[in-house]
């Protein structure tokens, strides 16, 4: 692009930004207007732009213990703490993951993280030759990190995500299919996994400070 077809792309975007921004009509119209007899006259077109991190939308997620209920434990309590809800099925080897683009970023990177966290505790654990079995200390990881963020969330304000994004989930992609109950019940018996799990840090690293959706009451 060349310097001058950079300054007119800047007017351009500058123009249409004004009009999606003012709040009174007739500037917007006018800014609108000169925008498109600009792009008309120098024949240039916009394509589709990023879309906002604001934006709802539907991802699929395999876990990598395929059925496993502790694995679900920790993807629902996670979806919790980054205002987003997930819809399982009867085999729990995948679930769809529902929420805006900026937070399910953000569910992403605490999933692959709090994974990272758990592997390396169970690899501690066995190189002590300790008893537990790995489904064992994992269900017990799994038990203690959801009611640590169960402590750092405000269940109104969970339960009130949970039916804007099921709703969305209904209208825009599969009424039929859209089991978001929690299914995972019973009781830990790993000590050493619920320790783990207890001391798990949720730190959000590069994604930056907690969004405005996770957390306590404003």
């Amino acid at each position: 692009m060349t310097p001058d077809q950079k300054r007119l792309a800047d007017r351009i975007l500058k123009l249409l930004a004004l009009a999606n921004s003012t709040s009174f009509a007739a500037e917007a119209e006018t800014a609108r207007t000169m925008a498109a007899d600009l792009m008309r006259a120098h024949n240039i077109s916009l394509g589709p732009g990023k879309p906002s991190q604001d934006t709802i939308e539907c991802r699929e997620h395999v876990p990598y213990a395929k059925g496993a209920k502790w694995e679900g434990i920790i993807i629902f309590a996670l979806t919790h703490l980054c205002s987003c809800t997930a819809l399982w099925w009867e085999s729990l080897d995948h679930y769809r993951l529902v929420g805006s683009i900026g937070n399910l970023d953000m569910l992403d990177y605490m999933l692959r993280e709090v994974s990272r966290q758990r592997i390396a505790a169970w690899m501690d654990y066995k190189m002590r030759s300790q008893p537990d079995s790995f489904h064992k200390f994992c269900f017990g990881f799994a038990r203690a990190l959801s009611d640590k963020i169960e402590t750092m969330v405000d269940r109104k304000q969970v339960s009130a995500t949970n039916k804007r994004l099921l709703l969305w989930y209904e209208t825009n992609v599969d009424r039929y299919n859209s089991n978001d109950s929690d299914p995972f019940s019973g009781r830990a018996s790993s000590q050493a996994g619920m320790d783990a799990g207890e001391n798990a840090s949720l730190h959000r690293g590069s994604l930056g400070q907690p969004l405005k959706q996770i957390g306590r009451p404003r």
